[in-house]
């Protein structure tokens, strides 16, 4: 309980925006993120009651002064198995390059 109490003011400390103000970015994976030199800032695993887990992170890049924020959420079925993926920018953010 604890600990959701601290994720909005630890978001606001990154500079991660809170609510609900995510634009999904269509073609982008973490695996692009990752190749382009993004950086993982955050990341959670979260079991869900089906058997199936969420993985969600967060991530940052930094290229001629401009600071870009994106968020991936990626399911995986019982066995592990990547079963989807959506990335995600901050509305009025700009998306990966």
């Amino acid at each position: 309980m604890l600990l959701l109490a601290l994720l909005p003011s630890a978001a606001l400390a990154q500079g991660l925006p809170t609510g609900n103000v995510w634009e999904p970015v269509a073609h982008v994976t973490s695996a692009d993120l990752a190749a382009q030199g993004w950086t993982v800032t955050e990341s959670a695993g979260l079991p869900l009651s089906n058997g199936q887990s969420a993985v969600v992170t967060y991530w940052e890049h930094t290229l001629y002064n401009t600071h870009r924020v994106m968020r991936c959420i990626a399911s995986l079925d019982p066995d592990l198995t990547q079963t989807a993926e959506v990335c995600a920018r901050p509305m009025g953010g700009q998306s990966p390059s």
